[in-house]
């Protein structure tokens, strides 16, 4: 086809600043619709990209308008009703992470894409950056040593207030772990594979039980699971979404010990010490800094996490490239439910307090 005619569901800022910024100049993708329950917001989000229907319901998007893919940016408890309604109509589908809430919606959504023929992705956002890319390919090659130890962090303090809001509504999401921690273990099955087992504690560091939606079971804020690997390394990831972060806003951390070297890596989003700090050490030799080779920036800028997802054929690029081409897009729905076995079985390791194997 000549172009992509996508309709997107969800006006956050994350649908504008993660698709519709960094696809607004794709020459052959066009936004044609958008759903979105704020319709004043709509509406400017409309005319900023030049959006020309927009619509309150997604049933409505979906029977009125003539798309060729979809983009589903909305709370996790409504992605499997959309994502088999957009597989019915053969379109093309880009979900948001994490793809459902439980491994069995998951997989239902990837058989329904793989019965559809359509080209399927979800958006794991981080396994896209160069630093990652980089460490993944040295690792690949044998150059770092074996993997016997990891640490995969991402930290955040943007549910540090107590208010009601649907990632924190077990009715609706599996919490921190779901929409961070999905993050991690997909970043962990690319480096190391599929896990075996899972052991994990959930924690809630702040009380909402008072708050209007959220009465019930409390869900979680905090998260450590340890990813066990047969023959492989020991893999321990650590989210929140509430601790205080000062001026960096985020941070994501990774740290690996191989038989031959002790690697540390940390990504500050804001503050005083933006960007990315990499350092290695080679058996007892001194740490020193690791560089990143320019060419895995390709042409976006090295100091603007966001840039690459605008120039370079990867995140919703990537999506709308294979959906032209007719090819398969990666990370896929397959991997997303894989990931979704892990949060599911962290959630039951949390509670019964056991070890949950995967294989």
């Amino acid at each position: 086809m000549d172009h992509l005619s996508i309709g997107i569901v969800g006006s956050s800022f994350w649908a504008e600043f993660a698709y519709l910024q960094r696809l607004t100049d794709h020459p052959r993708a066009k936004f044609v619709a958008l759903c979105a329950r704020d319709q004043q917001r709509a509406q400017s989000i409309a005319g900023k990209y030049g959006i020309s229907r927009i619509e309150a319901d997604w049933r409505r998007l979906l029977d009125k308008h003539d798309l060729d893919a979809l983009i589903v940016v909305a709370p996790d408890d409504l992605h499997k009703e959309i994502v088999l309604s957009a597989c019915e109509r053969k379109l093309a589908v880009l979900c948001e992470k994490p793809l459902a809430n439980s491994a069995t919606d998951a997989w239902t959504m990837q058989r329904a894409a793989a019965q559809a023929g359509i080209t399927n992705m979800v958006m794991f956002t981080w396994r896209w950056q160069p630093h990652f890319v980089f460490l993944n390919d040295l690792l690949k090659r044998g150059e770092l040593g074996r993997p016997l130890r990891a640490q995969l962090g991402f930290l955040a303090g943007y549910m540090r207030t107590p208010e009601y809001s649907w990632r924190m509504d077990p009715r609706r999401s599996n919490g921190n772990f779901a929409d961070l921690g999905s993050h991690m273990i997909d970043l962990a099955r690319f480096f190391f594979g599929d896990p075996s087992s899972v052991t994990a504690q959930l924690g809630t560091a702040i009380d909402r039980s008072r708050i209007s939606g959220l009465e019930g079971v409390p869900v979680n804020d905090n998260a450590r699971a340890l990813l066990g690997y047969e023959d492989g390394p020991q893999v321990f990831i650590e989210t929140s979404c509430v601790t205080p972060m000062g001026d960096r806003f985020m941070t994501q951390i990774f740290r690996l010990e191989t038989t031959t070297t002790s690697l540390a890596l940390d990504y500050h989003f804001a503050g005083n010490e933006q960007g990315l700090h990499l350092r290695i050490a080679d058996g007892d030799a001194p740490w020193r800094t690791l560089e990143v080779p320019r060419g895995y920036y390709g042409r976006s800028d090295a100091h603007d996490f966001m840039d690459i997802y605008g120039n370079e054929s990867v995140g919703a690029r990537h999506f709308v490239d294979c959906a032209l081409e007719g090819r398969s897009a990666s990370p896929d729905f397959g991997d997303a439910a894989r990931v979704q076995e892990v949060v599911d079985a962290a959630l039951r390791s949390s509670v019964e307090q056991v070890t949950v194997d995967l294989i």
